[in-house]
């Protein structure tokens, strides 16, 4: 399974909470991938 943590623009963890989720979602096995959520929103915006 993977889960998305979001990152800032320098690659941080955007908050404790998303830190936090990181530290859990590793122990449990899960694949990792880090995301901004600007990029997110205009690959929508470009998909719709």
């Amino acid at each position: 399974m993977k889960a998305y943590i979001q990152t800032d623009k320098d690659g941080e963890f955007y908050n404790v909470n998303a830190f936090i989720a990181y530290e859990g979602f590793k122990n449990f096995g899960y694949e990792i991938e880090s995301f901004l959520m600007q990029i997110k929103f205009q690959n929508i915006i470009q998909n719709t």
